[in-house]
């Protein structure tokens, strides 16, 4: 396969146009190089990457002063692509996305220009304010900015960081792309309750005008909360609102097919744009459990008494075939791991068989004090962290 990403001299070139034209160009040239990163890794989340392109471009380029992470972390090409644009990482680090002593797949305090872990969902807030009363102590004044993935809003850490938030220097961007990984997650009576903090403010997260704006008005003496509306996938009109884009590498025509879409857009702005390119096998997928998983789970269905609860990665856990045959019996909990954990463990209590799943990282960490309160009554819960 033939990739091909944007050089170094494509924004030095772009630094030559007007700001709102620079900003664009930069955004287009991000998304071409972020594509490039997740396709040579075989792996990464284009549709989040691509929904916050324009406020990570935006944040690094005008507000360099702000100390800004993001919360969520699997946007990290974009905010990796935005620091090799703006010189804080070598170019050279381009390929090394997801690469033993590269760029990691989520973001590490180990890389230049990263200042937070993203850890689990939700921690991002909580570390703001950490960030920020450190820097009283130390007697700096610092706007600090976190930008956290709609679907994080359902996080039970989130709103206990904003209930205790105080100070003007924190600034929370929500990228409000409407899709978690296994649809729409539930945001609208989450935006409800954002709507009780006085610093809130609904922008097109892909028009700098607005953020700038809303940047500049910052309430006095409190938070500022941004919910920023994006489209998932923003920039390659085919992925544009569409779930299925959450992760993974794309097909050779898929490649094909955006980088095309978004040379047109990059030309727009720098008609003399050519990119460059580097021939890479094709990565060959090996075979995993997940099919034959897919398939006991599904049949274990016709046992009555199995319910199965899922934390927004169905597909990833192989969950489709049981949710299309027992509906009934399917619990999208969303990401919530401990709400789930203790759901399943009631469920138990009254007879049922469930079966609760994860990534094995957030499940075992996230939920261990659920797990355990379930153990401690002797209840039966089956765990499955892959």
């Amino acid at each position: 396969m033939q990739l091909q990403y944007a050089p170094l001299g494509a924004y030095r070139d772009a630094d030559t146009l007007s700001r709102l034209d620079r900003l664009a160009a930069y955004a287009a040239l991000n998304r071409f190089n972020a594509l490039y990163m997740i396709q040579r890794a075989g792996s990464g989340h284009i549709g989040s990457t691509f929904s916050s392109m324009d406020i990570i471009t935006w944040m690094m380029l005008e507000h360099p002063e702000i100390a800004f992470f993001s919360s969520k972390g699997h946007d990290a090409p974009a905010f990796y692509a935005s620091l090799i644009a703006t010189g804080r990482l070598p170019f050279d680090m381009l390929p090394l996305l997801r690469r033993v002593g590269g760029l990691p797949g989520h973001p590490e305090l180990k890389t230049p220009g990263i200042i937070a872990h993203s850890g689990s969902l939700g921690m991002g807030i909580s570390k703001a304010k950490g960030l920020i009363r450190a820097n009283r102590l130390r007697g700096i004044e610092q706007r600090v900015a976190v930008l956290l993935g709609d679907g994080e809003l359902q996080e039970g850490q989130v709103w206990e960081a904003l209930m205790q938030a105080d100070g003007e220097e924190l600034t929370v961007i929500i990228d409000r792309n409407g899709l978690a990984t296994e649809g729409k997650p539930t945001l609208p009576f989450l935006a409800e309750r954002l709507l009780a903090f006085s610093g809130l403010l609904q922008v097109d997260g892909h028009d700098y005008g607005q953020l700038s704006e809303a940047l500049r008005l910052r309430p006095a003496d409190e938070p500022q909360i941004i919910l920023a509306s994006t489209i998932k996938g923003k920039g390659v009109s085919f992925m544009e609102g569409r779930a299925e884009y959450h992760s993974g590498a794309l097909s050779t025509v898929e490649y094909q097919s955006a980088i095309r879409e978004l040379e047109v857009t990059i030309r727009h702005h720098l008609p003399l744009f050519w990119s460059c390119g580097d021939a890479i096998k094709t990565p060959h997928k090996p075979p995993t459990l997940i099919p034959a998983y897919e398939k006991a789970l599904a049949d274990a269905g016709c046992n009555p008494d199995v319910v199965v609860l899922d934390a927004d990665l169905a597909q990833d856990c192989g969950l489709n075939s049981f949710r299309k045959l027992w509906p009934n019996r399917f619990v999208e909990c969303g990401i919530a791991e401990q709400d789930m954990v203790s759901q399943a463990g009631m469920l138990a209590a009254q007879g049922f068989v469930p079966i609760v799943h994860s990534f094995a990282a957030f499940l075992t960490r996230r939920a261990n004090e659920q797990i355990y309160d379930n153990c401690h009554q002797g209840l039966k819960v089956i765990y499955v962290g892959s």
